[in-house]
């Protein structure tokens, strides 16, 4: 199934020659081979995912690491504060083949009343917590540099039935001197606190080359996806009791009905502290928005969630039980407006999500 334009949709070879004149702020915490690597550990040139395994299968030292306090206290990640976009022709994708993997729901998920066409620019939370997407979507937890940190992201379906979708900067630092984040833990259905659904250790990750291996903030977060495999939980894959969204790649338009969701920490562009510990969304119809000449027309969506939602699912086509089809991820914020950015899931997108299905 392929994402459908509106009647009136602008194509992405108009919206994509509008210049980004707005300072952003990133809204974090918050297939195939592995790419080669050289010994100092720094991917070489290469399309294929830079990959990384987080911890062995015994995962009980990252549960024990997050405690209820250190959980509580995790905080956005810091990041560069703006990025400029210039204008550019768009540069159409050869290599991108429109692809889809449908949801597979779970029995027990309860019709929601928040399902609506309006646009929701001022962020809600989301008060369904039986429906698809309040199961599949959950906070990740991560260290770096001696700090406790928080984003989210959703499971998708996945032969594996363990595969959680993000944003790249939630698993990797960014750039050639860029790390890998440590104890990486994945809680779906998160709420004040509680993790009905089991917390997830991260086991193997994967991120776009180009989130790597460029030394450009613009081209990055053109290309700020990333996936990751999970260990299990009393026992069982985190599919088997989440359910999952589906996931489409290659769609040749921007501007599409979507619903984001996460969990941020602060509403931007004000600044101003949200609940903190639960589920948020925002819905309405985005456009397009270049920020590299060479990079892929991104997406745009008016919505006001912050730090902590970074690597939340762009859903489209969402069924009245919460589930649907993840077609991005919340990636960076405007600072001067309520624009929130997604990266295009093209041919980079089907690379990760290929390598990681079977892992």
């Amino acid at each position: 199934m392929r994402l459908s334009a509106p009647r009136l949709a602008v194509s992405a070879a108009v919206i994509g020659t509008a210049a980004v004149t707005a300072s952003v702020a990133f809204a974090a915490a918050g297939p195939g081979d592995p790419a080669p690597v050289t010994k100092a550990g720094a991917p070489t040139a290469t399309s294929d995912p830079v990959v990384h395994t987080f911890s062995d299968i015994s995962t009980s030292a990252v549960e024990q690491y997050w405690t209820p306090a250190r959980m509580r206290a995790a905080k956005p990640v810091s990041l560069p504060k703006t990025v400029q976009g210039t204008a550019a022709t768009p540069v159409a994708e050869a290599s991108a083949q429109t692809g889809d993997v449908p949801a597979a729901p779970v029995g027990g998920t309860v019709a929601s009343g928040d399902v609506s066409t309006a646009a929701v620019v001022g962020a809600k939370q989301w008060s369904n917590q039986k429906s698809g997407i309040a199961r599949t979507t959950g906070r990740i937890y991560f260290s770096r540099g001696g700090s406790d940190y928080v984003c989210s992201g959703t499971v998708v379906n996945a032969a594996n039935k363990r595969t959680v979708w993000t944003a790249a900067h939630c698993l990797h630092s960014g750039g050639p001197k860029g790390v890998w984040h440590r104890n990486v833990l994945f809680v779906p259905g998160y709420r004040d606190g509680k993790s009905p659904l089991g917390r997830y250790a991260g086991l193997h990750g994967a991120v776009t080359p180009q989130w790597v291996n460029s030394t450009n903030a613009n081209y990055r977060f053109a290309h700020d996806l990333a996936t990751f495999t999970v260990g299990n939980s009393g026992g069982k894959r985190v599919q088997a009791r989440t359910g999952a969204q589906g996931i489409v790649w290659g769609y040749k338009k921007r501007t599409y009905a979507m619903r984001a969701f996460g969990y941020p920490v602060v509403f931007l562009p004000s600044n101003k502290r949200t609940q903190g510990h639960r589920l948020y969304y925002c819905s309405g119809t985005t456009k397009g928005i270049r920020f590299h000449a060479k990079a892929p027309v991104s997406m745009s969506l008016a919505c006001t969630m912050g730090g902590g939602a970074s690597g939340g699912s762009w859903l489209y086509g969402m069924n009245s039980k919460g589930w649907g089809k993840v077609a991005g991820v919340n990636s960076t914020h405007s600072t001067q407006d309520n624009r929130m950015f997604s990266p295009y899931q093209g041919a980079a997108a089907q690379k990760l999500y290929n390598y990681i299905k079977n892992r």
